[in-house]
């Protein structure tokens, strides 16, 4: 986004970590959030005190191969599209590779688009939704859990 910034090296650090290991689709890290100012109410519950792994394209590295895949980003789609591209990339089994390191500081403050978005709750049923129709039937093969793919795995353990 416009008003996120990755700190020194990030790019380097993503890509990096994807050298050698042409299987892996994706490689992500951490996101630290930045409160600017006064942030508007319906966002507070974004505010994270430490950097986690999140459902954000700006913290990741995305093979061209992994976007094709999934038919990239839903243009359909006014907000959320990012997380829904994170729940089809997980569906489509593709590896990800984790770093320990802070890729983003993802900024909160007043004029942040998603404040005009539907309700963060009415939006992830929506999403749920979707992934459902769309595996309905079907089983995964990922390894690992889609909780942990998103991860959504920190806010279950804290």
């Amino acid at each position: 986004d416009a008003d996120d910034v990755w700190p020194r090296g990030t790019l380097a650090a993503l890509l990096d970590s994807l050298s050698g290991k042409p299987h892996s689709g994706v490689a992500r890290g951490k996101v630290q959030t930045l409160v600017s100012g006064e942030v508007a109410p319906r966002l507070k519950s974004r505010i994270r005190t430490t950097p986690r792994y999140a459902v954000n394209l700006g913290s990741a590295l995305f093979r061209t191969e992994a976007l094709v895949r999934v038919e990239f980003l839903d243009a359909n789609l006014r907000f959320d599209e990012d997380s829904d591209l994170w729940f089809r990339l997980w569906e489509a089994d593709i590896p990800l590779i984790s770093l320990d390191r802070v890729t983003l500081l993802y900024r909160l403050h007043t004029a942040n688009m998603t404040r005009d978005a539907v309700d963060d709750r009415k939006a992830f049923l929506h999403l749920v939704k979707r992934h459902r129709d769309r595996t309905l039937g079907r089983s995964t093969k990922s390894a690992i859990r889609l909780a942990e793919y998103l991860g959504w795995h920190q806010d279950l353990q804290t």
